[in-house]
């Protein structure tokens, strides 16, 4: 074999052994595990003068793949960076989500416990002056100028009032256990 041509075909191993390295669908295709990989390996390893089986295995860890369609057919390809940022915000987006759902159940428990206080405010407002009325009354009993006294009518009224602040209240305390 003259110099020439054999010149070429280790340009020509060199040659696919870089694009081996540079295009994962070469790799996939005549990576490891094919015979055209036992070959190329076996004659870059001999024109380079490196030891074979550490070659291979350096190219089995270096090799990046991408599958190839078969002729006729169309093949999902995936960026794995892009699936990983994708993957990554969808996960964010989940945890404000559980974030703002906790928030929600917090915002709950004060509405909640704001409702409780209205109602409070709500019996006490009513309470609070019927037993003013009801103190002012039994007072205004014991007065010996009788013009200053409650009339029947005006005690019998603080009675109700207080009878029905007092059962607001407890009904509230029945209904809440």
């Amino acid at each position: 074999m003259s110099q020439e041509p054999k010149e070429k075909a280790y340009a020509f191993v060199r040659y696919m052994m870089e694009r081996i390295h540079q295009d994962p669908r070469l790799a996939y295709l005549v990576g490891p595990g094919s015979q055209a990989f036992a070959l190329l390996t076996t004659a870059y390893g001999s024109i380079e003068g490196q030891d074979i089986s550490a070659l291979r295995e350096r190219l089995d860890v270096d090799l990046k793949f991408q599958r190839v369609p078969a002729i006729g057919c169309e093949v999902q390809t995936v960026d794995i960076d892009v699936a990983n940022v994708a993957f990554q915000a969808s996960q964010e987006v989940l945890d404000q989500i559980a974030a703002l759902e906790q928030e929600v159940r917090s915002l709950r428990r004060w509405r909640d416990t704001a409702r409780s206080y209205s109602t409070v405010i709500t019996q006490r407002d009513r309470l609070l002056p019927a037993l003013k009325a009801l103190h002012a009354n039994v007072i205004a009993q014991d007065l010996e100028n009788e013009a200053q006294r409650p009339t029947e009518m005006e005690f019998q009224r603080c009675v109700r009032d207080a009878a029905d602040a007092i059962a607001l209240v407890e009904g509230q305390e029945g209904g809440g256990s």
